[in-house]
């Protein structure tokens, strides 16, 4: 249970700091996403990353609780899957990725979604609530 409040914290407060400057930098971010994607190399890079990182999270922390805990293991399990497909069959995320800059209004409403999501986890992993 220890581990869970530890990665609240650390999955809350990454949340909130990156989509928050993502947030604020829209036009920018954007611009390094659509550049991102025209890099098979570095997406495939990102790719074995994002799946030795979240293999981690899911070997540690899965647990499938009715509580916090089950938001860090979906968490766990979605990111993890992304980067296998990243891996696997890059066109589909750079697909959808490019959906989401096209489309302003979409784009803002998942940032301030992934924002009260780690707001969420911050205040639970530290106890506030």
């Amino acid at each position: 249970m220890e581990n869970s409040y530890i990665l609240a914290k650390i999955l809350g407060l990454f949340m909130v700091i990156v989509y928050t400057a993502a947030l604020f930098s829209g036009k920018w971010y954007k611009k390094i996403l659509a550049d991102m994607m025209k890099d098979g190399g570095l997406m495939y890079v990102t790719g074995i990353f994002t799946v030795i990182l979240w293999l981690v999270m899911v070997v540690i922390h899965n647990i499938w609780a009715r509580d916090r805990t089950l938001l860090i293991t979906i968490f766990g399990w979605m990111s993890l899957a992304k980067g296998a497909a990243l891996i696997a069959m890059p066109a589909q995320p750079i697909k959808a990725g490019e959906y989401f800059i096209k489309n302003n209004s979409l784009f803002t409403g998942l940032l301030v979604a992934m924002i009260l999501v780690g707001l969420f986890l911050i205040a639970k992993g530290f106890m506030f609530i």
